[in-house]
């Protein structure tokens, strides 16, 4: 096999023609959790999806278990804070969700951070699902050296847009 997610994606199709019996954990019912990227909207959502479509998403994985995509999404969104509200994306609320308050969103829904801000917040986030985190960790070490050469102990974090 090229790949694990090549090796994986045979033993699902295998498991769907044959059937076998004593199956049990891989029901052919089920299918694998990815992590979608919901790029064709305007503000991105970033979510589990078991099902890849053609809706303009992008897709990372297969997992093998959904705990761990969850995992894996709840460790991005502290770095690369995005939105899982279903509100219309405005940027003229009156005051911003709970998510805002604890850093775990950039907030465009009160203007926060405007579209191409979160798309690039998004973009960082693909970037590094796809293992191009080279640019991000110098990013993140220039920041760090410039807040510590002015000692601002309260600099954001590189993801986190202000």
């Amino acid at each position: 096999m090229p790949s694990e997610i090549a090796a994986l994606h045979t033993e699902y199709h295998l498991i769907q023609e044959y059937r076998p019996h004593f199956n049990i954990r891989l029901k052919d019912d089920k299918h694998y959790p990815y992590i979608a990227v919901r790029w064709a909207q305007d503000f991105p959502k970033v979510e589990l999806s078991r099902r890849m479509e053609q809706d303009g998403s992008r897709y990372f994985g297969p997992y093998t278990a959904a705990w761990s995509v969850r995992e894996t999404l709840d460790t991005l969104r502290k770095a690369f804070p995005y939105l899982t509200c279903d509100r219309e994306i405005t940027g003229h609320d009156e005051r911003a969700c709970l998510y805002y308050d604890i850093k775990l969103c950039n907030a465009p829904c009160i203007g926060k951070a405007n579209r191409e801000q979160y798309r690039e917040n998004i973009q960082h986030l693909m970037d590094f699902l796809s293992g191009r985190s080279d640019t991000i960790l110098e990013e993140t070490q220039s920041q760090m050296l410039e807040a510590a050469e002015t000692l601002n102990l309260n600099a954001p974090p590189r993801c986190a847009i202000s």
